[in-house]
């Protein structure tokens, strides 16, 4: 008996009502960008048949084929029309696009004092709604001290906690946050030049990159603080590239307010890691929105890339997807990057690209 191929149907439930029939969407998920957003479409030459009781400000949730990939709110409706035809666009995104947009709130004192990055996340998130859970056990941690900044947004407050870890906050489809590690969804794909792909762009940038990195923190250390050998004034870690291979130093101050600075290392090896692999991004576009699995393209997964033109051959991270439905049919494009990019360890010396053996900047064929 042939199975059934999954259904690919978008569809927006809004007010207990669901919307179908779209001829244009867009979907866009992403490691970096904290909430996923659509742009959905529909155009007809009846305007009876554009009959949509949607408005700004309303709840909504958007699937593909059954499967949820967004909770949250319509930020804009779009009604336009000429002599030929009548069109409605609608864009969203997830509850955690509030955390965004919104300015962190000073209640009490601002401030939180051994306390884990689990727990401030709970108190930043708990006015709007959100949950958030951890795959991490890092995001236990106890911070000596942080304190929100005047006039930063909910993730500015929260980024700055997470970045002394090296932990990631993406959307969970939900409405709600999740504290991950890169790849933690694990491997899915492989993409194939003259076969999957249809397109494909890579960059390789040394601009942002550094030899080594100083990670400086200070505090106004008094009475017995001295006392513990990881509290000081003055402290600092230091991290290399070596695979930038002139003097390029970079000194960063961190956002941290603490007299606990044990975490300075572990902050240094993530600069100089997310540089070093961000230093190197690829583009690829390819048919369907799902791989041979069926699964739908996801970021925070692993695909294995060959394509000789990108001169890459390896398993990368999907760092942002945008899934789009128009003319062409349905599109996946995808951002790639290393995993390195999102981790806070040493960067390794890469191997330069060899055509004989398909050997890359990232590592084995």
């Amino acid at each position: 008996m042939k199975t059934k191929p999954p259904s690919n149907a978008v569809t927006l439930t809004v007010n207990g009502r669901i919307h179908g029939g779209w001829t244009a969407a867009s979907i866009e998920t992403a490691l970096t960008s904290l909430s996923n957003a659509f742009t959905i479409e529909v155009t007809d030459g009846n305007p009876a048949k554009l009959d949509f009781a949607i408005a700004r400000g309303d709840a909504c949730s958007l699937a593909i084929g059954g499967t949820t990939l967004l909770t949250g709110w319509v930020d804009d409706v779009e009604i336009a029309y000429d002599g030929q035809s009548h069109g409605i666009t609608i864009r969203g995104r997830d509850k955690t696009g509030d955390l965004v947009d919104c300015s962190a709130l000073m209640t009490g004192t601002g401030r939180w004092d051994r306390t884990s990055v689990m727990a401030i996340a709970k108190d930043l998130l708990a006015p709007y709604g959100i949950t958030v859970s951890s795959t991490t056990p890092d995001t236990g941690k106890v911070m000596d001290s942080h304190a929100i900044q005047m006039g930063e947004s909910v993730w500015e407050c929260l980024d700055r906690a997470l970045r002394q870890y090296g932990v990631m906050a993406m959307a969970d489809g939900n409405g709600n946050l999740v504290l991950t590690r890169p790849g933690d969804a694990g491997a899915r794909a492989e993409l194939r030049l003259g076969g999957t792909i249809l397109a494909g762009q890579a960059q390789y940038s040394g601009r942002e990159t550094f030899r080594d990195y100083y990670v400086l923190g200070q505090f106004p250390g008094s009475g017995d603080a001295y006392a513990d050998p990881r509290v000081t004034t003055m402290a600092s870690a230091q991290a290399s590239d070596p695979n930038v291979k002139r003097y390029r130093p970079l000194i960063v101050f961190t956002e941290a307010n603490t007299a606990d600075m044990s975490f300075l290392p572990t902050r240094a090896a993530w600069e100089a890691a997310v540089r070093s692999g961000r230093g190197e991004t690829f583009s690829v576009t390819v048919a369907g929105w799902r791989d041979s699995g069926g699964n739908l393209y996801a970021p925070n997964t692993l695909v294995r890339i060959e394509d000789d033109f990108l001169r890459v051959h390896e398993t990368l991270l999907v760092s942002g997807v945008r899934l789009e439905l128009g003319e062409g049919g349905q599109l996946a494009h995808l951002t790639l990057g290393r995993k390195e990019a999102f981790l806070p360890a040493p960067v390794t010396e890469l191997p330069p690209y060899d055509p004989a053996t398909g050997r890359t900047a990232g590592g084995a064929p």
